[in-house]
C-alpha cells in the first residue's frame, strides 16, 4: 500500500509493449530500444533456489493484461528534472502490492494495482491535473474531479503510481529500495532513519518481494541496492558476510516486527 505526499508528473512513451507469453520459456517482444529480459522458467527456479521470491505464471498472465499502461507510464517524465521510474520497479510493485488485481482493496483502504490510498491518490491527482499535461487513457476530469473509486481504474492507478514513485526516485537519488520504503512507510519514516529503510516488519517484507521480483524482470540481474545487511537493513542476515559481499538467500532474512507503526 502507498503512503505518503509527493510533487511531480509527464513523458513521451520510449519503447513498446511487453508481451508475454507464458509456456516453457517467457519471452518478451520489444519493438523499439528497450527490452525487459524474462527469464526462462529454469532460471525462474534458480532464482528460488537461491532465496528469491519470483512470480508465478498466473501473476504474469495477469500482469501482462497492463502491459499497454506500465509501458506508456514508464515511459513518461515527471516533474521538473523530467524524473523516470524504472519499468522493473512498477511490475515488481504492482505484483508485490495487489498481485496484479485492479480491484483489490486493503482493510486500511488502499486500492487498485499499486493499493494507493484515497488521500494520498487525490493529492497526487490535483498535482498532476494541475501540470496541464494530456496523458493517454486518462480522462483528465478524474484528475481534476478525483474519486476514490478512479483508484481501481488501471490506467489512473499507474499514471498515479509512476508519479509518486518518480518524485521519491528523484528525492532518494534513483535508490528502489528507498522509493520501496517511502512508498510502504512514508517519507517521515525513510528520514526518520537517515535515509535508509525503516526496521518495520511490513516494510522490509515488501522489499524482499520487490527485490526477487525485479531480480526476476532484469533477466537475473540484482537491482542496484546497497547491499550492506546492517547498512541498508540495519540487521545481519543468514548469507551476509562481514565484509558485505553480498546475500545468499533473502527468504531467510529475519524482519524485525513491530506492532504498531505509521503505515499508508
Amino acid at each position: 500500500m502507498h503512503a505518503g505526499p509527493s510533487r511531480n508528473p509527464h513523458r513521451e512513451p520510449i519503447h513498446s509493449l511487453v508481451k508475454l507469453s507464458i509456456s516453457l520459456l517467457f519471452t518478451v517482444a520489444a519493438s523499439t530500444t528497450v527490452m525487459i529480459a524474462i527469464p526462462t522458467l529454469a532460471d525462474a527456479g534458480s532464482l528460488a533456489g537461491r532465496g528469491e521470491r519470483v512470480p508465478t505464471q498466473n501473476q504474469l498472465a495477469r500482469l501482462s493484461e497492463f502491459d499497454q499502461y506500465i509501458d506508456y507510464f514508464t515511459a513518461q517524465s515527471y516533474g521538473p528534472s523530467g524524473s523516470r521510474i524504472d519499468e522493473a520497479y512498477v511490475r515488481a510493485l504492482i505484483l508485490a502490492e495487489s498481485g496484479a488485481n485492479p480491484k483489490a482493496r486493503s482493510h486500511k483502504g488502499a486500492r487498485g494495482l499499486s493499493q494507493i490510498m484515497p488521500g494520498t491518490g487525490r493529492k497526487a491527482a490535483s498535482d498532476i491535473a494541475a501540470t496541464g499535461v494530456d496523458y493517454r487513457f486518462v480522462d483528465e476530469s478524474k484528475l481534476r474531479n478525483f474519486k476514490s473509486d478512479y483508484l481501481y481504474e488501471p490506467a489512473v492507478n499507474l499514471l498515479i503510481a509512476c508519479y509518486l514513485s518518480a518524485t521519491y526516485s528523484e528525492q532518494y537519488g534513483g535508490r528502489t529500495d528507498l522509493v520501496a520504503s517511502a512508498w510502504n512507510a512514508g517519507t517521515h519514516s525513510v528520514h526518520r532513519y537517515g535515509n535508509r529503510p525503516p526496521p518495520y516488519g511490513e516494510t522490509r517484507g515488501l522489499l524482499a518481494t520487490i527485490h526477487g521480483y525485479m531480480t526476476f524482470f532484469q533477466g537475473g540481474r540484482t537491482p542496484s541496492w546497497p547491499m550492506r545487511a546492517w547498512d541498508t537493513y540495519g540487521f545481519e542476515a543468514p548469507g551476509w558476510d562481514s565484509a558485505g559481499d553480498g546475500a545468499t538467500s533473502v527468504a531467510d532474512w529475519k524482519f524485525p516486527s513491530r506492532s504498531s507503526y505509521r503505515h499508508r
